[in-house]
């Protein structure tokens, strides 16, 4: 697997937002493992980029049984409470040719669940009760922090990644431009050799078959 964007991660009290973004080859398979503890929520949305024919998006448990599945979905979502402690498969797979590829955007949520000692001293008070709305309401913005810069630093990456190309493809033109005026240049300068050849050997033999008359 080759990923082409590094991990964009941040974490606020209890929460956990990471973003990917990767490359998917055709007649290939790139997985992520995902550790959960017991009862805590995963979210995971991901979105394909150019043709989604052939790609299957796949989670399994840490026992290997498929928990979520679809195929030709541009883009999807799937959450779920991990009933088990392990690690988590998240696979995407692309029934193409292997000269193929697809651009796949993937974001993780990971929500620890709370203990119960959390929980019975949430709502004890209402200071407590208030701190609890402020505390959400810091992990909701700090997650949509998180993906602010995920997609912000995805563009500058695709800025990155079309400039390269558009560099390369300007040194291919100029490169070919040259060789277009280099083989223009031999072509006129062979034609003027052969064409002073041409006249050089006709004035010669008209000068040795030319008669002198006397008047």
């Amino acid at each position: 697997m080759k990923v082409i964007f590094g991990v964009v991660g941040l974490s606020w009290l209890v929460g956990l937002a990471t973003g990917f973004a990767f490359d998917l080859y055709g007649d290939k398979e790139d997985c992520f493992t995902q550790e959960q503890h017991w009862d805590e929520d995963l979210s995971m949305s991901y979105a394909v980029e150019k043709g989604t024919l052939g790609v299957t998006a796949l989670i399994t448990d840490p026992k290997g049984k498929e928990i979520f599945s679809e195929t030709d979905k541009k883009q999807g979502q799937f959450r779920f409470r991990a009933k088990q402690e392990g690690a988590y498969r998240i696979c995407f797979k692309y029934k193409a040719s292997k000269y193929s590829k697809v651009g796949i955007d993937l974001i993780l949520r990971r929500n620890p669940s709370d203990t119960a000692d959390d929980k019975s001293n949430i709502g004890s008070s209402g200071i407590d009760h208030t701190v609890d709305r402020l505390t959400k309401a810091s992990q909701r913005l700090a997650k949509s922090v998180g993906m602010f810069e995920f997609q912000q630093s995805r563009h500058r990456q695709l800025y990155e990644k079309h400039s390269e190309v558009v560099t390369r493809t300007n040194f291919r033109v100029k490169l070919w431009t040259f060789f277009e005026c280099f083989a223009i240049l031999l072509i006129s300068v062979g034609q003027i050799y052969l064409m002073r050849r041409a006249l050089s050997g006709s004035s010669g033999n008209f000068s040795k078959s030319g008669k002198r008359l006397n008047v």
